[in-house]
């Protein structure tokens, strides 16, 4: 009876999060960067299969994934409105939905770890409710979808790995095509999965032949639902894995208050941004947990853990390579957002294991529970709904805090902000400036005008991406968090 209670008190808060937090943020959340793109990407591609547009192959997106962009795009592929705002507001709904995909895998995954069903559903829960991770789940159309799908193909393999029949393998390849549909990065992902499942599995030739219908299934899976690499399939396969395997941005970041090329970051860039962007409570928890792991080393040589293996190696080498090697990051670490579910995995296992092994360990956990619970809910109210731009105490004096690291570089506080100021001439720093007056209420977005010269402007727009110190100008409007701002509008002319 306690369980079954247990599992109705949970099951209704984690809808009711599910339900409340997009109904409640997504009004307020504005075009985010790739947007735009990603929406004409959906269209080019939408035009590509029913009319044969051969736009498709000079598109600057072609390389990336086809199934998110055109998934997003079905809305308004099917004429179900032309309101801007509608259009951005579904687009977000679906994102929501697509991040949520993986709080199921997340518990399923930290039962096949071992993990008893209270601790699998706290990983769950710490996942939907990571600020980082959960504010971009609104809208970053690009990350979060590859961490549910990198969620996913985990599950599947372990899957299979139980049962290395036909039928399995045949589901197992058409999991890892929408994979590579999704981001063809993925590939990396799969080999590791490949190369740790077989390790410690140990099939015989017989099962390991299965894999040939796998490989059949993600072929097919593959070619059929990216457009792409229907003219010429193996010179844009290929195209698509060098291009995408380190993408050629040579921009710069702001990285500890120093513009720093993109292309050549210190080794510190991963570890620092993930240091200052999680509650650190979980992450004195994760390197308990690893120092656990190292601790307990030998025992998993005899007898490894698969589950947790598989996590550990798309989580932890990820990011070894990421410190070892000259990748090109930007935006924090948004791109090995992936990595994130294994790193929750790994550590619940670990807190729930040291936990055991103390005199009345049950209460220091509910406690560490509780505390994280009530910092996590502080976090949220004081950053609602740009939770994506929390920075904890090590990032340093929120008064500077602007001049050190990125914040809102996504720029989806500007739907706010242009919504609060009086509609004028604007000179917008960049794209999501502009962008956003598209979901301002239609009255007054008609009066705005964007225009390209200090000369002709009344009110300079800037999420203050890049800046190095403050602007001389009075303001005109600003949204800001935590005490520092967000997107400030500039008086250029009385």
């Amino acid at each position: 009876m306690k369980r079954r209670l247990f599992s109705i008190v949970a099951g209704a808060l984690f809808i009711g999060f599910a339900l409340l937090i997009p109904m409640i943020s997504i009004p307020k959340l504005g075009i985010s960067w790739d947007e735009p793109f990603q929406r004409h990407y959906g269209d080019v591609i939408t035009r590509w299969i029913t009319e044969q547009d051969p736009q498709l192959y000079q598109d600057s997106e072609r390389y990336y994934g086809p199934l998110v962009p055109t998934l997003l795009y079905i809305p308004e592929a099917m004429g179900w409105t032309t309101d801007p705002i509608a259009i951005y507001e579904i687009r977000h709904w679906i994102n929501w939905a697509i991040f949520l995909t993986a709080i199921p895998f997340t518990f399923l995954l930290s039962r096949r770890a071992g993990l008893p069903r209270h601790w699998s559903l706290v990983s769950a829960a710490v996942l939907m409710t990571t600020p980082v991770i959960a504010g971009h789940g609104l809208f970053n159309s690009k990350d979060i979808p590859f961490l549910t799908i990198c969620l996913t193909s985990t599950w599947l393999w372990c899957w299979y790995l139980d049962n290395m029949s036909l039928k399995r393998a045949l589901i197992l390849g058409i999991g890892f095509g929408i994979a590579l549909l999704s981001r063809i990065n993925a590939m990396n992902v799969i080999a590791l999965l490949l190369l740790v499942g077989i390790t410690i599995r140990r099939p015989s030739l017989r099962e390991l032949s299965t894999l040939i219908a796998t490989t059949l299934g993600t072929t097919i899976v593959c070619y059929v639902g990216w457009p792409t690499l229907w003219h010429n399939p193996w010179v844009e396969f290929k195209t698509a894995v060098i291009t995408m395997a380190n993408y050629p941005w040579s921009g710069y970041v702001l990285f500890n208050g120093e513009l720093i090329s993109a292309q050549h970051l210190p080794w510190t860039y991963i570890p620092v941004w993930i240091g200052i962007t999680l509650n650190p409570i979980a992450i004195a928890i994760f390197i308990s947990s690893c120092l656990y792991g190292l601790y307990t080393i030998p025992r998993w040589i005899r007898t490894p853990n698969l589950a947790l293996s598989l996590v550990g190696a798309i989580s932890v080498i990820p990011i070894g390579i990421g410190i070892l090697t000259e990748i090109t990051f930007y935006d924090s670490w948004r791109h090995l957002f992936f990595v994130y579910p294994g790193l929750l995995i790994l550590s619940v296992y670990g807190l729930s294991r040291i936990i055991s092994l103390i005199p009345k360990g049950g209460v220091l956990g509910l406690g560490i529970g509780i505390i994280y619970a009530i910092t996590t809910a502080i976090t949220w109210a004081t950053y609602f709904p740009y939770v994506h731009c929390y920075l904890n105490s090590f990032a340093g004096p929120r008064e500077s805090i602007i001049y050190n690291w990125e914040m809102d570089y996504w720029g989806v506080s500007y739907r706010e902000l242009l919504t609060q100021i009086p509609a004028a001439a604007i000179l917008p720093e960049n794209l999501p400036a502009s962008a956003n007056i598209e979901l301002v209420p239609l009255p007054k977005r008609s009066q705005f005008t964007v225009v390209n010269t200090p000369d002709s402007a009344t009110l300079f727009i800037t999420n203050h991406r890049l800046r190095r110190g403050p602007l001389p100008y009075p303001k005109a409007g600003e949204i800001s968090r935590d005490g520092f701002p967000l997107a400030t509008a500039y008086r250029l002319k009385p």
